[in-house]
């Protein structure tokens, strides 16, 4: 969902989404970085403000406000060619 290109400039859905936001709202993103290990930690230290791309997970509702309702499912390694 997030991923950096070859110039390191971050694309994909969790971008898009948020520069989609910013248009409205005049906010500006710092990008940072964080692992699967310690990004819970991460959030609740303040490192950030805000966590992209985070899939449900039900050991992870005492973190997080879910939304009531899915934006959706997707399959991991799945690949296509045009």
């Amino acid at each position: 969902m997030c991923e950096k290109d070859k110039y390191g400039n971050y694309t994909g859905l969790t971008p898009d989404y948020l520069n989609e936001i910013a248009k409205y709202t005049n906010w500006e993103y710092e990008y940072v970085p964080t692992t699967s290990d310690t990004f819970i930690q991460d959030l609740a230290d303040g490192k950030y403000d805000v966590l992209g791309g985070a899939y449900y997970a039900k050991e992870l509702k005492p973190y997080f406000a879910y939304p009531k309702y899915s934006m959706g499912s997707s399959r991991g390694g799945t690949h296509f060619k045009a």
